[in-house]
């Protein structure tokens, strides 16, 4: 952390030679993989040298766990946004049960002036629908998971995994910034679109 903070600020380039692939990856923009006599492997961005290892030599050297290091290397801000199950407060129960449908769930976030206040178990929408209440009436519990866009991705992996409704709610700066799944996470890793 001490060499960031004083890459930071004397801004200049800094060349560090370690064997710690660990190291390397929390502190380079770029690593350079050499071989035995030098002979350079691979030159990539920390993310682009886990994602795609140009040699055998290079998979060997960066380990079998290279999916799950790159976690810690990519943040909840570089997924693609999604809302998920999320209405407003002032929604109606016909837009209520829409996205209920569409997304296949069986709980409903709700937000109000851009913000998250809570999920609710469809059974709760649909009981206070029957009662004649509003969406704002419905019983309501605060996100398990909530993360930040600067939160890595293993944060969000650690935080989804223990929720009770398997995301994670993206709190941007207070205001409502959508949700993180498990899904949303190996796609933004693989490059495959949302």
């Amino acid at each position: 952390d001490q060499l960031l903070e004083l890459q930071s600020e004397v801004r200049k380039t800094i060349v560090l030679v370690t064997h710690d692939v660990d190291e390397a990856l929390r502190v380079a923009d770029r690593i350079a993989l050499l071989n035995v006599g030098g002979v350079l492997e691979q030159l990539a961005a920390p993310d682009d040298l886990m994602r795609a290892p140009a040699s055998d030599f290079v998979k060997s050297f960066v380990g079998e766990d290279r999916g799950l290091r790159r976690l810690h290397l990519n943040l909840v801000s570089s997924l693609a946004h999604r809302t998920g199950p999320v209405v407003r407060a002032t929604a109606s129960f016909t837009e209520a049960r829409s996205v209920l449908a569409a997304e296949g769930v069986e709980w409903l976030g709700i937000t109000e002036d851009d913000v998250f206040i809570g999920w609710a178990e469809a059974s709760d929408v649909y009981a206070a629908e029957a009662n004649g209440l509003s969406l704002n009436d419905v019983n309501r519990q605060l996100p398990a998971a909530q993360v930040e866009p600067s939160s890595t991705l293993r944060t969000a992996m650690e935080l989804i995994m223990v929720s009770n409704t398997s995301v994670a709610v993206i709190n941007d700066g207070g205001k409502f910034g959508g949700v993180v799944t498990l899904e949303g996470i190996r796609q933004g890793l693989s490059g495959t679109p949302l």
